[in-house]
């Protein structure tokens, strides 16, 4: 647990697949919304429903494909570089 936190608090940000409901996910996820470390969380089109803990954050969403992986990859890019900007300006990052 000791090495989970620390890696989070040192961490610029922290991604997330929440495409499956694993409680260790969702409670590292938890624990760098309460520090206020920037996420980005991930999950597989194909989802049902996101539990009502996370629906309400933004989320990118994937779709296991060739054309897929190209859309993931791009919108993941702009993610990443929205977040380090905002890190370098020292601005916080939302949430939702």
């Amino acid at each position: 647990m000791a090495d989970m936190t620390r890696e989070i608090a040192e961490s610029e940000f922290v991604i997330a697949d929440i495409t499956s409901a694993n409680p260790n996910v969702y409670y590292e996820v938890g624990y760098a919304h309460a520090i206020n470390k920037p996420t980005i969380l991930l999950a597989n089109k194909d989802v049902a429903k996101l539990p009502f803990d996370v629906s309400g954050f933004r989320v990118l969403f994937y779709e296991n494909s060739i054309a897929g992986k190209r859309r993931f990859e791009e919108g993941l890019r702009k993610h990443v570089v929205a977040v380090l900007e905002r890190n370098t300006l020292g601005r916080p990052y939302p949430q939702d």
